[in-house]
C-alpha cells in the first residue's frame, strides 16, 4: 500500500453507493450527534434504540455516517486490517487496519467495516443493512458517551429513576437487585424511568447529573412476575434467563415514561436477602470507601470482575485524569443521603420501604435520612 493515507484506503476499500442523504441530530446533555444515512430506515432505528437521546434541530460534536449501498472490497479488507483483533463486543472481535495511524477496523464476522476520520470527526460505517442498524446504534452510543466522558463523566453501575425534579440512583454490583428496586420505585412513585443498568455521573452546576447509557431493561421472569402489569414480559425459555424490554414500553405499566438524564437526590443500595430489614442509612465514610474501592460498583472486589467498558472507537483521556474525575464524582456521592433497602420476594414490601425512605427525603429537606457524618 505504500504511503497511502488512511482516508485513501478507505475510499479504495468500498464501492460509493448512493450519497448519504438522509441526516438526523440528536443530543444527550453536553454530547452531540449527526447521523447521515444513504437509506431512510437507519436514523429512525438508530433513535428509537438510542431512546435517551433528544432529537435536536443542529448537531456538532461527532458525526455517523452509515453507508448500506455501498460495497466493500471484502478481500483487500481481510488483507490489509491484519492488526492484532480488538474485543468490540458482546462477543465480536474487529481487526484493525496496520497502516500507521489508521484508524479503520474491518469485522469479518459481520462483514463490516468502520473508519474514523480524526479532523472531520466523523465515523463512517459500511455494510449490509441488516448487520448494520444495531451497529449503527452501537457507535452512536460509544461516540456521544465519548464526549460526556471527555467533559468529565464517569461510568457507574446503577439504575436510576426521575421523581418530582429530583433523582432516585440505585447503585450495586450485579445481582443487588437494582432491577427490582427501580421497578418497584417506577411502580411506587409513577416516575420516569431514565437507566436500568448504568449510568453516566457528570459534575455540573447542578451539583451532579445522571445521563443514561441507553440499554434494553433486563429482567428475570420472576422480577417481572413480582411486577404488577409485567408479566406480559415473561416468556418460557427459563427461570434465570433474563428478558430484554425496550423501557418505552414500561410506560402505562408503571412509571411515566422515560427521561435521558436526572440530578440525584437520593441514593439507595439495594441488598437482596432472604431476611428483611428495614431500611438503614449508610454513612459517608462507608458510601466513600465503597464507591472507591468498587469503581462504583463497575469492580466487585471478592471475585476479581469488572464490567466491561468498551471504548475502542474514540480514546479516552488519560488515566490521571479518569482517576480525578471518579475522584470528583464520588465526593459528590458521598455527599448524598445513601440509604440500605432489602430486596427480598415481597416486591409490596419493597414498594412500602421505598414510599417511606422517599417520604423522609422529602420532609427532611436538606437533610432527607439521618445518617453518620463524615
Amino acid at each position: 500500500m505504500g504511503a497511502m493515507t488512511a482516508a485513501a484506503l478507505h475510499a479504495r476499500l468500498i464501492t460509493h453507493g448512493a450519497p448519504a442523504g438522509h441526516v438526523g441530530h440528536l443530543a444527550h446533555g453536553p454530547a452531540r450527534l449527526t447521523l447521515r444515512a444513504d437509506t431512510p430506515a437507519v436514523i429512525p432505528a438508530v433513535t428509537a434504540a438510542l431512546h435517551a437521546y433528544l432529537p435536536t434541530a443542529s448537531g456538532a460534536g461527532w458525526t455517523l455516517t452509515v453507508r448500506t449501498t455501498a460495497r466493500i472490497d471484502t478481500d483487500l479488507a481481510a488483507a490489509v486490517c491484519t492488526g492484532a483483533a480488538v474485543d468490540v463486543g458482546p462477543a465480536q472481535l474487529a481487526h484493525p487496519c496496520t497502516l500507521p495511524a489508521a484508524a479503520l477496523w474491518w469485522l469479518p464476522q459481520p462483514r463490516i467495516l468502520v473508519y474514523r476520520d480524526n479532523e472531520r470527526r466523523e465515523v463512517t460505517l459500511t455494510g449490509h443493512p441488516e448487520p448494520v442498524r444495531p451497529w449503527a446504534a452501537r457507535l452512536a452510543r460509544q461516540l456521544v458517551t465519548a464526549q460526556l466522558v471527555d467533559a468529565g463523566a464517569v461510568h457507574a453501575h446503577a439504575a436510576a429513576f426521575a421523581h418530582r425534579g429530583g433523582g432516585v440512583l440505585i447503585a450495586g454490583l450485579a445481582g443487588a437487585g437494582k432491577t427490582t428496586c427501580l421497578l418497584a420505585g417506577l411502580r411506587a412513585t409513577d416516575g420516569h424511568f431514565v437507566a436500568n443498568d448504568r449510568v453516566l455521573l457528570l459534575p455540573d452546576s447542578t451539583g451532579l447529573t445522571a445521563y443514561a447509557w441507553p440499554a434494553p431493561l433486563r429482567a428475570a421472569p420472576g422480577t417481572l412476575r413480582a411486577v404488577d402489569g409485567l408479566d406480559v414480559f415473561t416468556h418460557a425459555r427459563g427461570e434465570q434467563e433474563k428478558t430484554d424490554i425496550d423501557p418505552a414500553l414500561l410506560a402505562g405499566r408503571v412509571g411515566s415514561g422515560i427521561t435521558g438524564s436526572t440530578c440525584p437526590r437520593l441514593m439507595l443500595w439495594p441488598a437482596r436477602t432472604r431476611n428483611p430489614h428495614q431500611p438503614e442509612a449508610v454513612p459517608a465514610d462507608e458510601v466513600r470507601a465503597t464507591l472507591a474501592n468498587t469503581r462504583l460498583f463497575l469492580h466487585d472486589p471478592d471475585t476479581g470482575r469488572s464490567s466491561h467498558l468498551n471504548h475502542w472507537l474514540v480514546p479516552l483521556p488519560d488515566f490521571a485524569a479518569l482517576d480525578q474525575a471518579r475522584d470528583t464524582v464520588i465526593g459528590l456521592l458521598a455527599a448524598l443521603p445513601c440509604v440500605r433497602i432489602a430486596v427480598t420476594d415481597d416486591i409490596d414490601q419493597l414498594i412500602r420501604d421505598l414510599n417511606t425512605v422517599l417520604t423522609t427525603v422529602r420532609s427532611a429537606a436538606t437533610t432527607p435520612v439521618p445518617r453518620e457524618q463524615p
